[in-house]
């Protein structure tokens, strides 16, 4: 491994593995100030109506305090704050989107020398095989930096059908690590882990460009609605001519049979995306927006046509991922990937989880120092989370210890 990260600096005439070393050191030192620990309180969800403690991380993607995290972190939580230097920030939920497993939290204050990181919608991929650094907040530590590499480009993953492009990496993706900025060697932030693949000890990284889709409908409506099309499709293909995607049945009075679509037809192009297989027209659905109007070039027998389709809105489908949060809408059941990101504190109070948990939090007002131990499920102490206020909640206690004691707000 130490040759091949030397030949790799060495071909990007960085000057060896130790110019490699300064500029994941660069990397880290320039983003760490955007990157948090993300908290979601679940009152009631424990045996004995104990409260669970979900852990992820996030980062900062505006002036105003919005947080990029994970939908199976915060989704339905009682309570959410984050930390960062040991001071506990209370958050709300602005939206969520199940399919992509993308939040968006806002915190009440602004720390004094946070910084935010900026979302990029350039079409480009950061090639298979070249490097990756992560900043995360593993099982509740302090951000730090992960090194890893681009392993493929996905748009399915086994029998599970993917919205639209996902990076594959072999950056892990463990307990309290979903929610992660991924950054090129240029220090470009090129996505988000969304989540782990233990079974190929991988994580698929959600593209900036994605995520800048899902970001600005959660912001502007709080949901993220999706471009409804009102055709069938399959995808053929032969010796000669390769593979094609034709319209084999429309919708009456649909989108498409309203802007002249045929059964028949082959998708050539959707807005700036070209069409030759099932994966790019899932893509290119993906980024197209509701009542907005869409240039379709379809393929009628030997002539190509223009067509303008103004698409309709439907809810996010069911999700591309695994069952989440303890609220969450039902999802698909295994086989599936593991959540990245999300650890329950569900262990009972006398043995130490399997997965990172929460035994005693304390998570004081604004401006105070927070203590948080994570991994063994001992007995839980006086918990404080921060309210919009600044002041501490209310402080309350369990019957029983339970694995994290977070108060009612």
């Amino acid at each position: 491994m130490t040759t091949g990260l030397a030949q790799a600096a060495s071909d990007n005439n960085t000057g060896g593995p130790l110019a490699l070393q300064k500029r994941v050191i660069d990397i880290y030192r320039a983003n760490e100030r955007a990157v948090v620990k993300v908290f979601a309180a679940f009152d009631g969800k424990q045996p004995g109506g104990k409260t669970m403690l979900f852990i992820g991380t996030g980062f900062y993607i505006s002036k105003e305090g919005h947080i990029l995290t994970n939908t199976n972190v915060t989704y339905g939580a009682d309570r959410i704050w984050v930390e960062r230097n040991g001071i506990a920030y209370a958050a709300e939920l602005v939206g969520s989107d199940p399919l992509t497993n993308v939040s968006i939290i806002k915190v009440f204050a602004l720390p004094a020398d946070f910084q935010f990181l900026r979302l990029s919608d350039s079409p480009e991929m950061p090639p298979i095989g070249s490097f990756l650094v992560g900043l995360t907040c593993e099982l509740g530590q302090d951000p730090g930096p992960s090194l890893g590499l681009v392993s493929g480009w996905n748009t399915n993953y086994g029998e599970r059908v993917l919205p639209t492009i996902y990076l594959r990496s072999d950056i892990p993706s463990d307990g309290g690590e979903g929610g992660s900025p991924v950054f090129d060697m240029n220090g470009s932030l090129v996505g988000m882990l969304i989540v782990a693949l233990p079974e190929i000890r991988s994580s698929f990284v959600l593209p900036a460009r994605a995520i800048q889709r899902i970001r600005d409908d959660i912001l502007f409506s709080g949901k993220v609605t999706y471009a409804y099309f009102g055709f069938q499709t399959r995808q053929k293909s032969n010796l000669g001519s390769g593979p094609w995607v034709e319209v084999e049945g429309l919708v009456e009075g649909g989108p498409a049979a309203l802007a002249g679509v045929q059964v028949g037809d082959k998708l050539v192009k959707m807005g700036d995306f070209p069409i030759t297989t099932d994966a790019d027209l899932r893509v290119a659905s993906f980024f197209q927006r509701p009542d907005e109007f869409v240039p379709l070039a379809v393929k009628r027998g030997e002539q190509e046509i223009e067509l303008s389709v103004k698409p309709g809105a439907r809810e996010a489908p069911p999700s591309a991922m695994p069952p989440v949060g303890p609220n969450t809408p039902d999802r698909q059941q295994p086989p599936a990937p593991a959540e990245g990101g999300d650890d329950a504190a569900s262990a009972p109070d006398d043995a130490a989880p399997a997965t990172a948990s929460a035994s005693s939090t304390e998570t004081p007002s604004e401006g105070q120092e927070s203590a948080a131990s994570v991994g063994t499920a001992e007995s839980a102490s006086d918990a404080r989370t921060p309210d919009a206020s600044g002041e501490p909640a209310s402080e309350t206690r369990a019957d029983s210890a339970p694995v994290a004691d977070v108060p009612a707000s």
